[in-house]
């Protein structure tokens, strides 16, 4: 959606099924709220914001704690947000640095997969 000439947003709504690499059955849901505008010719500024949820069904194996593939009981259900800023300075048609700043975070009901983690990331970029 265009709020302006020089600022869009969009929103994305998204439900899909897949399989893991262990055999359970994946609900996917993930929500997307993008912001971007042109403040001047040069400079162009960022904001995304995204949540995911991951239903992962019952597991079909594991290795652990025993090297044999057994079935198991333990549904996984993760949640995922991320928060991401983003800069970028034209310095010419073809030459451009942008620097980025992300936030996720991964909750889940297994302790070991929850996460939070903070990234910046610095590119340039160039067009021949």
């Amino acid at each position: 959606y265009e709020l302006t000439p020089k600022t869009t947003s969009s929103l994305s709504i998204l439900n899909d099924f897949s399989t893991s690499a262990q055999g359970q059955s994946l609900n996917n849901s993930s929500y997307n709220l993008s912001l971007s505008s042109d403040l001047t010719p040069q400079w162009q500024l960022g904001a995304n914001l995204a949540y995911r949820r991951t239903q992962y069904g019952p597991t079909v194996f594991t290795t652990s704690p025993t090297p044999l593939l057994i079935p198991t009981q333990i549904d996984r259900n993760d949640k995922y947000w991320a928060a991401n800023l983003q800069a970028t300075y034209l310095f010419r048609s073809w030459l451009s640095a942008t620097a980025t700043y992300s936030h996720r975070l991964n909750n889940s009901n297994l302790t070991l997969a929850e996460y939070a983690d903070n990234v910046l990331s610095l590119m340039v970029s160039w067009r021949y």
